[in-house]
């Protein structure tokens, strides 16, 4: 039994398991954090960069039609 903390070292080692399984768990949390926050932004621009491509077909589908009734 360690005098100073009271404790004997099996309890030591639990403690110390402990502290590292709660560390490497708020590590786990902040790495599903960014990627969640990564993702969400890569869904946000493929949103984004979809809705343009899906304007520039309009306008030439558009401007085709034009052209047609034109010539």
């Amino acid at each position: 039994m360690d005098k100073m903390s009271g404790s004997t070292p099996r309890v030591q080692r639990w403690r110390a398991i402990k502290i590292i399984t709660s560390c490497s768990e708020d590590t786990r949390l902040v790495s599903v954090l960014i990627s969640q926050t990564l993702l969400n932004v890569a869904v946000c621009f493929l949103a984004e960069f979809s809705f343009k491509i899906s304007d520039v077909e309009s306008e030439l589908q558009h401007r085709r039609a034009m052209d047609h009734f034109l010539h």
